[in-house]
């Protein structure tokens, strides 16, 4: 029988039910009667609390977080037995578990990434320095704030290092797409598992999507023997640097991971160094309050940098080009002359002598036997030299031009677009491009051709193209255009909005509550509209009393559905 809120518990008001976990516990919203404070509460239930094995446990949770108290953690307050009942208190932390946010705003800018990656794993390095394996480090542990902190809360499956964490035989302990491939094992808990996680975490802020995706059996053996598929290919705009990191993050063998939580999370801070981020940015805030404009002056941002980044090879290539020319004009100017005078005279003596030379190589000693005669008498005038008389080894030899080297390390705007094509232009052809915002998949004729770009350009068959772009979140659009007779281009355009919708549900009578997908909303009457992710889900109206399905039903949320209506008042 469902119980009937609000209700009173010691010294609490127990307002409303935030999630019935179907474990070990059920997490209330709450308020302390005397203090006025908002609070999270979460009970043991009540069959379990016969069982000393259960208490144990939920016992330890308690220990374990009242270990932690730092920033990026979600604080206990106290915890115990009350009325019969075991209770844990933990501060109430108001925003979006990470999971609804990227379902929500698809792959976050690296930059957005990095600030809170850090703040992720400086709450799990504190954890590690208390021997607390949290074991299910995933977004939708993860809490954003709409003052831009970042708090990873549920430690109801941490382990202590200092106790036996291996799981039972058969046992998944976690959240399998986050799994270390040694965790599907079920090998012993160490920072391994959270390190592992983390970079999933990564992967999915980045891409917007899970590295491993599938049933259970199927998710498992990919984690065991299959690399992730390429996070470069899937955005292209992360630094490489960045790649590498998430790559080693999610090492298969433990040994390839970093050791310790602590340096991934110098790592990372390093990275937002060289990336020009500073804390005085403020940047996690504004990106909550406003992603799209923080989006722009990123962008804008990387600009600068990919210049700047160039600069030095330009000034390179300048310099370079000036004195390859200096040399030339040198080097091929004639010989023995000063630049705006007019050459000398040529000696005429001495050409006809080396002449004689190289015509009658017989008559050599009488010429050197003469030029030994002159050296003792009067000491002859310099010769001017001619290209006669230069050695055949000192022959000078004209420098070829030097190319400066292709700039590198320069990072295009984001998302980066598809290297356009340069083919050679024909009658038969035509530049097929794209522009969509935010960051899609493309698809021409239903072949994929580039994945998570804002720009797209490539030279096709001069014909009719139907494109599609899949934003994810953000939904599916579909263009089909045929080119006009002289037309060189063939252009798509599309901009999608969030992937949030909305429904309006009418239920039968009043003294029910809506759920949507198991998740308590609001009372029927006044029933707003409840903002859900675009997709599949299930709405229901329960009896506030006994907990029963009253009636419900599975509705498509599409793009733009603002205002879905779900009439449930037939009890259907």
């Amino acid at each position: 029988m469902a119980e009937s809120l609000p209700r009173d518990f010691g010294p609490y008001v127990l307002q409303r039910l935030i999630s019935d976990e179907g474990g070990q516990g059920r997490v209330y919203l709450a308020t302390h009667k005397s203090l006025g404070r908002v609070a999270v509460i979460k009970l043991l239930r009540q069959h379990l609390a016969e069982h000393p094995s259960f208490v144990e446990r939920f016992a330890a949770e308690a220990a374990q977080l009242a270990k932690m108290d730092h920033a990026n953690i979600v604080r206990v307050r106290q915890s115990g037995p009350l009325e019969g009942q075991f209770f844990i208190e933990m501060e109430y932390v108001e925003g979006w578990d990470l999971g609804a946010w990227i379902k929500a705003q698809g792959a976050v800018p690296y930059e957005v990434a990095l600030e809170m990656l850090q703040r992720i794993a400086a709450g799990l390095e504190h954890a590690h320095a208390r021997f607390v394996i949290h074991r299910d480090v995933k977004p939708g542990n993860v809490i954003l704030t709409p003052g831009g902190e970042v708090k990873v809360l549920d430690f109801g499956l941490a382990r202590d290092m200092d106790t036996s964490g291996a799981s039972s035989p058969g046992t998944l302990v976690g959240t399998v797409a986050y799994m270390s491939p040694e965790q599907v094992d079920g090998a012993e808990a160490t920072e391994a598992f959270d390190i592992y996680a983390l970079g999933v975490v990564a992967y999915q802020l980045l891409s917007g999507r899970l590295p491993f995706e599938g049933g259970l059996a199927t998710v498992c053996m990919k984690i065991r023997s299959e690399p992730p598929p390429p996070l470069q290919k899937r955005c292209p705009e992360v630094p490489a640097a960045f790649v590498n990191l998430v790559n080693r993050l999610m090492a298969k063998q433990p040994g390839d991971r970093p050791a310790e939580m602590r340096g991934v999370e110098a790592e990372l801070r390093e990275l937002a160094l060289s990336l020009g981020l500073r804390a005085s940015d403020d940047l996690l805030p504004r990106y909550v309050a406003d992603p799209g404009a923080v989006v722009r002056e990123l962008q804008q941002r990387r600009r600068a940098r990919a210049l700047r980044s160039r600069m030095p090879w330009l000034i390179a290539g300048a310099v370079t080009l000036v004195a390859a020319v200096v040399a030339a004009f040198v080097l091929l100017r004639p010989p023995g002359t000063v630049p705006g005078a007019e050459p000398p005279a040529a000696d005429s003596s001495a050409v006809p002598a080396v002449t004689e030379v190289l015509a009658a190589p017989e008559t050599l000693a009488t010429a050197t036997a003469s030029a030994a005669l002159v050296d003792t008498a009067v000491p002859a005038a310099p010769r001017p030299m001619t290209d006669a008389a230069v050695p055949l080894e000192e022959e000078p030899v004209v420098p070829a031009p030097v190319t400066p080297p292709a700039p590198s390390g320069t990072l295009p705007p984001v998302p980066a677009p598809v290297v356009h094509e340069t083919e050679t232009d024909s009658p038969d052809s035509l530049v097929v491009e794209v522009e969509v915002q935010p960051a899609s998949d493309v698809y021409l004729d239903g072949a994929l051709v580039a994945s998570g770009v804002t720009s797209f350009q490539k030279r096709m068959l001069r014909k009719a193209w139907q494109v599609r772009v899949d934003g994810g979140a953000y939904g599916v659009r579909d263009q089909k255009k045929k080119p006009r007779p002289g037309d060189r281009r063939l252009s798509f355009s599309f901009k999608l909005s969030a992937g949030v919708g909305g429904v309006h549900v009418i239920g039968p009578r009043n003294g029910l509550d809506i759920y949507i997908d198991g998740v308590y909303q609001h009372a029927v009457t006044p029933a707003p509209v409840r903002p859900v992710p675009v997709g599949t889900h299930t709405i229901e109206v329960r009896d506030r009393r006994t907990g029963a399905v009253v009636a419900s039903r599975q509705v498509v949320v599409k793009q733009d559905s603002n205002n879905l209506e779900v009439d449930l008042s037939a009890g259907h």
